[in-house]
């Protein structure tokens, strides 16, 4: 436990006790990455895209040059994902989730809603047209997407972040 380590168990465990240390685990890390997330929104700073091109993991930029992409095609999806990373989609799965935290639809998702929060800062269109320019075809949906996300419709987003 000196060096760092989680959790120890000794052999001749209970699976169930593996499977709650393992769940405790996972869901302490969860708290704290969203506690962080909170924080830096608090604070009002800018929170670093995992995706942005200045990631040091080259899969990642691999990742979010290809999401640059395609982001505005209502049509991409995981599987093409998958096809144009030349990987199969289990090991791309794995991949995205071990780099990122995020499985890939997440990625695409969260790629999507940063792109929308941009485009609307930089006053590129209404709501509307930056929903369509994102690649969401029902505005219902990315309205209610961008508020899963940023935790405020893109009206009210819009009223924060430029003042209107």
């Amino acid at each position: 436990m000196d060096e760092g380590t989680d959790d120890y168990i000794t052999k001749l465990f209970d699976p169930a006790l593996l499977r709650a240390r393992v769940h405790n685990l996972i869901e302490s890390r969860l708290r704290l990455r969203h506690l962080l997330q909170a924080i830096h929104q608090d604070n009002g700073e800018e929170t670093t895209s995992f995706l942005s091109n200045e990631a040091s993991d080259p899969f990642v930029r691999e990742l979010a040059d290809v999401l640059e992409h395609h982001f505005s095609d209502p049509d991409f999806q995981v599987a093409t994902l998958a096809e144009l990373l030349h990987l199969s989609r289990s090991y791309m799965v794995r991949k995205i989730k071990k780099a990122t935290g995020m499985t890939p639809g997440e990625a695409i998702k969260t790629f999507r809603m940063e792109k929308a929060a941009k485009l609307l800062k930089e006053n590129s269109g209404n709501i509307s047209e930056v929903a369509y320019a994102v690649g969401f075809n029902s505005l219902s949906y990315f309205s209610f997407t961008f508020k899963e996300h940023f935790g405020k419709t893109p009206a009210e987003f819009l009223e924060e972040k430029l003042g209107i």
